[in-house]
């Protein structure tokens, strides 16, 4: 009969295993959200639950993943939340990520960081779970060809003429068929703000966010139609 396993303190002795295409799957998911929830993983992957619920618990044993221990609070509070996952320092290795020690930084993320963070995934997971159901494409910001020493960031006028810079939490496309049969692509992006600020910086920043509008030019004659801006709580 299998021991429990901790679920926050890695155990040393645990039989080592032979990474799957499905585990690679996981990786690069929980890699390109930054953190995901189990449920949100078993919806994405698909399968049974239990069977990958295991094998995440080996995972994070076995150093691929993380259980940030700022979601312990939420956890010991309420069981009815799933763990929170992120790379650990094996998988940003066998990623060839740079820097390769997503371990500890994932380790070391406060609460609200990881409020915010899980935030976002569970809007862009429910995104994509839609958009499956009803054959739209959703293209991640990884796949936009955005390069990579310049993400995407712009500058905006805001009262009194100072400027402020603005990085949305995600950039995004839809790709559907119209009428006529052509693929057509809309550009997005997302803010998401679960915690609380004055709501003179949300009335400044919101509407360049949810308008349409052109901060580079680093997708060619693409523009993003429209913006995104969700709140939680109290939050903006």
């Amino acid at each position: 009969m299998m021991h429990r396993l901790p679920r926050f303190q890695r155990v040393v002795k645990v039989a080592p295993i032979q990474l799957t295409e499905r585990d690679h799957d996981i990786l690069r998911l929980v890699h390109r959200h930054r953190f995901l929830r189990s449920h949100q993983i078993i919806a994405l992957i698909g399968g049974s639950a239990q069977n990958l619920s295991r094998r995440l618990q080996r995972l994070f044993h076995l150093g691929y993943l993380e259980r940030p221990r700022a979601q312990l609070q939420y956890y010991e509070r309420s069981g009815s939340q799933t763990i929170a996952y992120g790379l650990g320092n094996k998988s940003g290795s066998l990623l060839q990520l740079n820097p390769a020690s997503w371990g500890e930084k994932n380790r070391a993320i406060g609460r609200m960081y990881l409020a915010h963070a899980l935030l976002v995934s569970d809007i862009m997971v429910s995104l994509e779970l839609a958009c499956r159901q009803h054959g739209i494409r959703l293209l991640h910001e990884d796949e936009l060809n955005l390069p990579v020493e310049a993400p995407l960031h712009w500058r905006v006028k805001i009262r009194d003429g100072a400027k402020l810079g603005v990085i949305p939490d995600r950039a995004f496309a839809l790709e559907y068929a119209d009428q006529h049969g052509s693929t057509q692509r809309v550009y997005y992006f997302l803010e998401a703000d679960g915690a609380p600020c004055p709501s003179s910086a949300k009335n400044y920043l919101k509407p360049h966010f949810t308008g349409s509008c052109s901060p580079t030019k680093r997708l060619g004659p693409a523009r993003f139609t429209s913006g995104i801006w969700a709140s939680h709580g109290s939050g903006c």
